[in-house]
């Protein structure tokens, strides 16, 4: 019984992941919907850094401030690719923790 018990807390882990993975793959498509609709993949085409710049310059340009979530490319696009990491990264975790 108690090796049970460990398997389904662990199963529960996964379970856990595995459902806040899937949210971040639904934030970081909807955020590719806003960088397809503003063209903002045609801003900075570099990667990792945007024009040599680990933070652009523009990347709170509108005001007020929390307009540039939505409606500007050089945020949109940086956004998009913190959220494309952090997938990356959610992915990899599930499958570490499902070995």
């Amino acid at each position: 019984p108690g090796k049970m018990v460990a398997e389904t807390k662990l199963l529960q882990r996964l379970r856990g992941a595995t459902r806040w993975t899937k949210a971040i793959v639904f934030l970081t498509a909807l955020s590719g919907a806003f960088v397809a609709g503003l063209d903002a993949g045609l801003v900075y085409n570099s990667f990792p850094k945007m024009a040599n710049r680990w933070l652009p310059d523009d990347l709170v340009a509108i005001e007020p401030k929390w307009r540039n979530v939505f409606e500007n490319p050089t945020t949109v696009q940086f956004n998009h690719r913190i959220l494309g990491t952090l997938t990356l990264s959610a992915i990899l975790g599930v499958w570490i923790l499902a070995r």
